[in-house]
């Protein structure tokens, strides 16, 4: 055995043992921050064992085309991954704007009866973008969005106004939506709760996380909602799980333009072996 055949063994065993230990670390505590590095970096040693095989060549023909199929597949989502940061970069830098009759915040889970870091981040966001229509003649509502799950001590819209309400100065017109268990649902519920306190097109932005703005975009078009979406600041958001679930998500949303191209690569791939 040659070493060129130990590195690549140590490259595929090194990248499972990390992946079972990050699905460890989260069954352990979902809440761990830097999870979804694991994720990452096991799938990343697999492709390069994958590509090291390629290199080194000398497989059978059925062999080759299944590993060269699975680095290009590995290579397409990893391209798709990077865009989703690069995006998602971007959501978190886009300023606030002013001329918002309203803003509504998109709930997260709690801890205990309080909100968590990402969660408070949200509403960091939410109360800028008040802020930043304070010179209206009529100052923008604040809307809460969040259910109580089931193993949370109060809803999560409550625990979102008991936060806002600490955070400043002058008091805030807070609207509480407590019926969602998720993004749609926080959309809708959000949405007949405004009808019956705005006129129908008024300008509303929505805050959230900047990994969860794209896919909030999506749901919101899909609705009928011209609502501009404006993303928090997460500092770990690269390294976690919830930005992987994201991305997947957002595949699933988006699945005919995610798996053209790979119905495209696997056909090619067939008609040239």
């Amino acid at each position: 055995m040659n070493l060129f055949v130990v590195i690549t063994l140590v490259l595929a065993i090194a990248g499972i043992g990390i992946i079972f230990w990050g699905i460890y670390r989260y069954m352990c505590n979902p809440r761990r921050r830097h999870t979804g590095a694991f994720f990452i970096s096991g799938v990343a040693l697999q492709w390069l064992a994958c590509c090291a095989l390629l290199i080194r060549g000398g497989l059978p023909s059925y062999v080759e085309s299944v590993v060269l199929w699975i680095a290009c597949v590995g290579g397409y989502f990893g391209f798709l991954l990077a865009g989703f940061a690069w995006l998602t970069w971007r959501a978190q830098r886009r300023r606030s704007a002013e001329g918002f009759d309203a803003v509504v915040i998109l709930g997260a889970g709690l801890i205990g009866d309080r909100v968590s870091p990402l969660l408070a981040r949200r509403i960091d966001r939410g109360i800028e973008l008040v802020c930043a229509s304070a010179e209206l003649p009529k100052r923008p509502l604040l809307l809460c969005s969040g259910g109580q799950g089931s193993d949370e001590v109060v809803s999560e819209a409550q625990a979102m106004e008991n936060y806002a309400n600490a955070m400043v100065k002058k008091p805030l017109t807070i609207l509480k939506e407590e019926r969602s268990t998720s993004t749609q649902e926080n959309l809708v519920f959000s949405q007949e709760l405004l009808d019956e306190h705005l006129d129908s097109g008024a300008p509303v932005a929505v805050a959230t996380s900047n990994y969860h703005v794209l896919r909030t975009q999506v749901l919101a078009r899909r609705l009928g909602l011209n609502w501009q979406i404006f993303g928090a600041h997460a500092p770990t958001f690269l390294t976690s799980v919830s930005f992987l679930r994201e991305f997947v998500a957002l595949s699933l949303v988006w699945w005919p333009y995610v798996c053209g191209p790979l119905v495209f690569l696997t056909g090619a791939l067939l008609i040239l072996q």
